[in-house]
């Protein structure tokens, strides 16, 4: 899950830099039906989408196989897809340790990967119904509920800015659903334990969300110390009525490593 309900900005050199491309889907886009080589991803995972017109659709290979559907007229690159998913399967394998400071509390996150070799990413419009899975969240979901299926996706793409999440840093289409997009790649992509299965469930949307924004972040490219101090100042909830967290703040180094790979949607 990876929808965004508070972020907190001070630095005005993210309002500076957030402004990239256009505001309105594309007209160029030509819908064509569902392909018999992706019915059986629309059919088994999200048949709420069966009406709507599929405007582009492939398949690649990083450390797992990609399926994605692209139900909207945006241009989506599934080159720079490639790029985020490679980065996110490399930091699983890292199998880091990240220490996560909340008040008094350290709490350790331990990142490993995921099991499964497959996922279907769906990116689908604005007025798309949300999937029929557990515990979805309207922006943006991954779910590995498909017993001996591929791991899910789907991430939503707004057609007008004023419709975007409350947000002070990813205030275009394009910069919000590449955070939105890049959360859903690592939560695909790499799984967090911790010291209880409570932890290691805080620590997987903690991870997951902070690495999707900083990764989102450094394409905008905002320097380390800009989104360092707009980062401790940030703070997530899975719903307005739940408690917020602050996000784990990337080092230096870490953030560094980060590929320029250019906003995903065009």
């Amino acid at each position: 899950m990876s929808r965004e309900y508070l972020m907190y900005l001070g630095m005005a050199a993210i309002l500076t830099f957030s402004g990239c491309g256009p505001n309105q889907e594309s007209a160029k886009a030509t819908a064509t039906a569902i392909t018999p080589q992706f019915k059986p991803e629309v059919d088994s995972y999200y048949p709420e989408l069966k009406a709507l017109p599929l405007y582009a659709s492939g398949e690649f290979y990083t450390q797992k196989t990609t399926k994605w559907l692209n139900f909207t007229r945006r241009n989506f690159d599934p080159a720079i897809a490639q790029m985020i998913f490679n980065f996110f399967e490399k930091l699983a394998n890292t199998q880091k340790v990240l220490e996560y400071k909340i008040g008094d509390q350290t709490i350790p996150f331990f990142l490993d990967q995921r099991a499964r070799n497959q996922r279907v990413f769906f990116i689908v419009p604005e007025n798309a119904p949300p999937p029929s899975w557990p515990n979805v969240t309207p922006e943006a979901s991954t779910t590995g509920i498909f017993e001996n299926g591929p791991y899910v996706s789907m991430t939503r793409v707004h057609n007008l800015v004023n419709t975007l999440p409350p947000s002070r840093a990813f205030t275009t289409i394009e910069t919000a659903f590449n955070k939105s997009f890049s959360t859903e790649s690592c939560q695909s992509s790499l799984l967090v334990r911790s010291v209880s299965t409570d932890a290691a469930n805080l620590g997987q949307e903690i991870i997951c969300n902070s690495y999707g924004a900083a990764f989102t972040i450094r394409q905008m490219r905002i320097p380390y110390q800009d989104y360092q101090d707009w980062a401790k100042g940030v703070k997530i909830s899975k719903n307005p009525s739940s408690p917020s967290y602050p996000l784990y703040v990337l080092s230096i180094e870490d953030y560094n490593e980060i590929p320029i790979t250019g906003l995903i949607l065009h």
